[in-house]
């Protein structure tokens, strides 16, 4: 099952980007944030992001919180909002070989009530590198991420129903999609100039 959220043409209040995932009268709840807590980044920081469910009923769904190391723990999603981006922004799309995975290790757990977090870091400068270009059909610079206030979400598929069927299959497949009840807001800045030595 995919989450979808509707944008409503700019500027883009938080209020108009939640999510809410619910199924078979089994809530999850999906909260990321910044570790740090900081609201003000350069483009080329790199960010650290901490990842929060939870399940209204125990031993319902599981998550996987091995990050890397099978194609769930791999599956995070960073969606980028702002005015002078033409459509929302994918990490996994503009970015995907920063999503390097290992072969095979694997976390998963039923989630419940009490909250299970993972943490991965990212560099909004990656949405921009040329290297990139092969992974989306755009114009070239069009869709790049440019200072100013941006809109984050998350979407993962960590979570699944149940326990995998085949041990194969906590290694090799994403689990369901879901997508943040949040949306961060944080000023980009500028990278600083290098300094150069005389």
């Amino acid at each position: 099952m995919i989450v979808h959220v509707r944008f409503i043409g700019p500027p883009y209040p938080a209020r108009l980007l939640r999510a809410h995932f619910a199924v078979s009268g089994t809530k999850i709840e999906l909260t990321f944030s910044t570790v740090d807590g900081k609201s003000v980044y350069h483009l080329s920081d790199e960010i650290r992001f901490k990842l929060v469910v939870t399940a209204k009923q125990a031993n319902v769904y599981t998550f996987e919180s091995a990050t890397g190391m099978n194609v769930a723990g791999s599956s995070d999603d960073l969606v980028v909002v702002s005015p002078e981006l033409a459509v929302p922004v994918h990490s996994r799309k503009r970015a995907p070989s920063k999503y390097g995975r290992l072969c095979c290790q694997s976390k998963r757990h039923y989630i419940s009530e009490k909250p299970s977090a993972v943490e991965f870091a990212f560099r909004l400068s990656y949405f921009n590198q040329g290297d990139f270009g092969h992974a989306v059909d755009v114009v070239p610079g069009l869709f790049d991420i440019k200072p100013g206030d941006v809109y984050v979400f998350l979407q993962t598929a960590r979570i699944l129903r149940g326990w995998p069927k085949l041990e194969r299959q906590k290694y090799t497949e994403d689990g369901i999609i879901v997508t943040s009840k949040n949306v961060l807001r944080r000023t980009i800045l500028p990278n600083e100039p290098k300094s150069t030595s005389k």
